[in-house]
């Protein structure tokens, strides 16, 4: 596998406003085995005429009713040809045209890794919020995987992986981009994991998962507690209150 194909798959659902910045960074991409998979919710606000007009560069349009955003995402996975897969949302975009060639690079520098990140840069968000950092982490350690920051705009991840440890569950309507990336730590340790100093994608802050924030939060909080019931989640969970309260002091004594 010399030349991977990258299958780059956005789902979408009346975007007309911003999708077509999204197509043409995909567009720019100087990696050629680029594959772009559009899946659309069945948009009424003419985002299918913006996509209808790149269909020459892109591999699959499809535009139908789904059963919410990682639906889609799932029917982009069957829709893919291509031996890594990576989610482009409908207001995000690659921070610069090497991306892709960068990533495969990093696959191709060690076979065995299935999942490559690095950072985001967040649009949209409150003052002084820049990036969205992630990190390198010790294989095996709960502890440090809690601690990193992860999103799917951040993540390339190899079809294979997929394939044995299945698709995004839709029961949780805001963050099962998260809970597919906890059980892929959990296969194999995190040991197939590799972090790239790099940007990936600028993402849209203010997006669903942002928009109902409290219910994201109670989705993660239950998928950690399911996954991690150990010492060192009951430990990251002890560290996290005790770093709010830290800053919440801080503030009062500025203030």
């Amino acid at each position: 596998m010399n030349t991977p194909k990258v299958s780059v798959i956005t789902v979408c659902f009346n975007a007309a406003d911003t999708i077509e910045r999204t197509i043409q960074s995909v567009r720019t991409q100087t990696y050629g085995a680029v594959e772009h998979v559009v899946v659309d919710g069945g948009s009424t606000d003419g985002t299918m005429d913006v996509v209808r007009r790149y269909a020459d560069r892109i591999a699959t349009i499809v535009s139908e009713k789904d059963e919410g955003i990682f639906d889609a995402m799932n029917k982009g996975i069957g829709l893919s040809t291509g031996q890594i897969l990576y989610f482009l949302n409908a207001d995000d975009t690659f921070v610069d045209p090497r991306v892709v060639e960068d990533i495969v690079t990093a696959f191709a520098d060690d076979p065995s890794r299935m999942l490559v990140y690095g950072n985001v840069i967040l649009e949209g968000a409150a003052p002084g919020v820049v990036n969205y950092p992630a990190r390198p982490f010790r294989a095996h350690s709960i502890s440090e995987f809690l601690h990193n920051s992860f999103c799917h705009q951040a993540v390339f991840v190899r079809l294979e992986l997929f394939a044995k440890l299945g698709r995004f569950q839709c029961r949780y309507r805001f963050s099962a981009d998260y809970e597919w990336i906890i059980r892929a730590f959990k296969a194999e340790g995190g040991r197939d994991f590799h972090f790239v100093e790099r940007f990936i994608a600028y993402y849209y802050a203010l997006g669903r998962s942002q928009q109902h924030a409290q219910v994201t939060d109670r989705e993660v909080q239950d998928m950690q507690r399911k996954h991690f019931l150990s010492f060192e989640y009951a430990w990251y969970v002890l560290r996290y209150i005790w770093i709010r309260r830290l800053k919440k002091r801080l503030l009062n004594q500025t203030a």
